[in-house]
């Protein structure tokens, strides 16, 4: 198996691509992609043969070759690959598929839709495939999400960002009225915003967040969680 190769995002993808990610692996057992509701992603399989185990379902499915990866309402559940594998993904931010696409956070939940649905990716996909390095495979990729990203719908994340930034800094203490106050907003205006970037009110944002933010401190020793604590995607 080889380790997974996390390559920094430009200064411009900044806030919304966290990072892009190589990996191949021939190990059965290798998570796919580890599920997050503030995490989205877009991630091109370079190798076809690739079949996924959906333990949530009990069943397999085939990837798209090219898919953007909705949020996962489950936190607990992971995907296994089941052959080799070898993509090339970028971990998009919770507000990136509003960024990118104008469609809500919450679009593709538990799902990978075929990118090509909503963007032509044909140019980008020979690209990525006939480049010789994974830097010049890493920088096509960034290349063409830079390209989808909206000047308008960039501005209108502002005050998203802002939020989540004083949510963080409180240590995820922060109460919604404190928050109203501190941003200056009232509370139908945050969740009118907040519904249409990630699909839902603040109050089951955050609540969500700091889920997830017990898991990681409190590394639950589960078989699926101790799965989500190794994956490179999470």
């Amino acid at each position: 198996m080889n380790a997974p190769l996390v390559l920094p995002s430009s200064p411009f993808l900044l806030g919304i691509v966290n990072f892009v990610l190589y990996h191949k692996s021939e190990v059965p057992t290798t998570p796919f992609l580890s599920p997050s509701w503030s995490r989205t992603a877009l991630i091109v399989v370079l190798e076809n043969n690739v079949f996924v185990n959906d333990e949530e379902n009990g069943k397999q499915f085939i990837p798209p070759q090219i898919a953007l990866k909705g949020v996962s309402t489950n936190p607990s559940f992971v995907n296994y690959t089941t052959d080799f594998i070898e993509v090339l993904g970028a971990d998009l931010s919770a507000e990136a598929l509003y960024i990118l696409t104008g469609l809500d956070g919450s679009s593709f939940v538990n799902e990978y839709v075929d990118a090509s649905s909503v963007w032509d990716m044909s140019e980008c996909f020979d690209g990525i495939q006939n480049a010789e390095t994974i830097e010049a495979k890493k920088a096509i990729l960034e290349e063409f999400i830079l390209s989808k990203v909206d000047n308008e719908r960039l501005a209108e994340v502002e005050l998203f960002r802002m939020a989540i930034q004083c949510i963080v800094k409180s240590g995820f203490k922060i109460s919604l009225p404190e928050l109203y106050d501190e941003l200056a907003v009232s509370k139908m205006t945050l969740n009118r915003l907040f519904k249409k970037i990630v699909g839902i009110p603040p109050k089951q944002f955050l609540s969500l967040m700091i889920f997830e933010q017990m898991m990681k401190a409190k590394k639950v020793k589960h078989e699926s969680l101790e799965a989500i604590d190794d994956s490179s995607f999470y």
